[in-house]
């Protein structure tokens, strides 16, 4: 049975340091409400990013 640890890599970044290497996905847990919008281009870097829409509210 494959289980999704053997499949994902999980990284605790900041975002300001990352190298050219890219990412799949970015998941991100009680930040990007903080960040704001004109600042999620730069840190996906054209990945995608994936949240819940209940920061939102």
């Amino acid at each position: 049975m494959t289980r999704a640890s053997d499949l994902t890599d999980f990284r605790l970044l900041d975002e300001r340091n990352l190298d050219d290497e890219g990412l799949d996905r970015i998941v991100s847990v009680g930040m990007l409400e903080h960040v704001g919008l004109p600042h999620f281009p730069p840190l996906s870097a054209g990945s995608p990013i994936c949240w819940h829409k209940m920061a939102w509210r």
